[in-house]
């Protein structure tokens, strides 16, 4: 009657009850194990749907988050994609799906977003990996994928990197390109004149 995948997707697992299914064990929180007993149907609290810059701004704290409590990028990235997959009615994540942009890479964009929007500045290279990438030699690798250029979303096009003599200094922007995509009609306000 119950559908395990559909009570995960809305994030009702919590502690209290397990519940063993298909070689994966699942904690049920007290109310769903409940209305199952009961045979009663699950009140889902229904999300606010987020708009695009309070997306970005969400993904930014769960950035934050994740360095200040020391948990695994895998984590931050899972909590990421769930929020992409609870707001369906913000069009760039789907754009970025089809361009076949990673959620590592997503999540960049997302963050670069954020800091052009709120705080209008570019984004520390060195600053936003630590905040990302919790093992040192994953962090070490991407921060030496984009310093050197290598990555999708310069082959894209859709970021670029300032040059500079120390990593520490090196700095992120998103290209007109991206701030299309990103912000929509709204990438007027920050386009770089040519």
């Amino acid at each position: 009657m119950y559908d395990l995948g559909l009570i995960a997707k809305q994030e009702r697992f919590q502690s209290n009850q397990s519940i063993y299914s298909n070689g994966t064990t699942y904690s049920v929180c007290r109310n769903v194990v409940n209305a199952i007993f009961a045979n009663q149907p699950i009140e889902f609290e229904k999300h606010e749907l987020l708009d695009i810059y309070t997306f970005y701004d969400e993904v930014s704290s769960l950035i934050g988050q994740r360095d200040m409590l020391m948990s695994k990028t895998r984590e931050l990235l899972k909590k990421i994609e769930s929020l992409e997959n609870a707001n369906p009615q913000i069009d760039v994540i789907e754009k970025l799906k089809k361009m076949n942009i990673a959620i590592e890479e997503r999540t960049i964009l997302y963050e670069m977003s954020n800091d052009l929007a709120v705080c209008r500045k570019p984004t520390s290279l060195l600053k936003t990996f630590d905040e990302i990438y919790d093992h040192p030699r994953q962090r070490m690798s991407k921060i030496q994928e984009f310093s050197n250029k290598e990555n999708i979303l310069f082959h894209l096009e859709l970021i670029t990197a300032t040059e500079a003599r120390f990593v520490n200094d090196q700095q992120l922007e998103l290209t007109n390109e991206a701030m299309n995509i990103l912000l929509g009609d709204d990438a007027v306000l920050f386009s770089q004149k040519k």
